[in-house]
């Protein structure tokens, strides 16, 4: 379910309110931009700066887009499960 929560924050130590969202996206950063930094860094540092951001803008979309579909495939899944019961 998505909402509002109460988190502390790692950078000040402030409890700070978060949604169930900026979680999701913070906890994906974490576990992904490492693979994605360690796997691309030589060709990034011989990119321009617009062009690393729109690369990396890509991957994101790119990600949340296959996220969305895995779900909806999930989704569609299971409703065709139900109809055939």
């Amino acid at each position: 379910m998505i909402g509002k929560k109460m988190a502390k924050c790692k950078k000040c130590g402030k409890i700070h309110e978060i949604d169930d969202l900026t979680h999701f996206a913070e906890s994906y950063t974490n576990e992904f931009f490492p693979k994605i930094w360690k796997e691309s860094k030589k060709e990034l540092k011989n990119m321009s700066k617009k062009e690393v951001a729109e690369q990396m803008y890509f991957l994101g979309v790119m990600h949340f887009m296959e996220e969305v579909n895995k779900e909806m495939m999930g989704i569609k899944k299971e409703l065709e499960t139900k109809v055939m019961e």
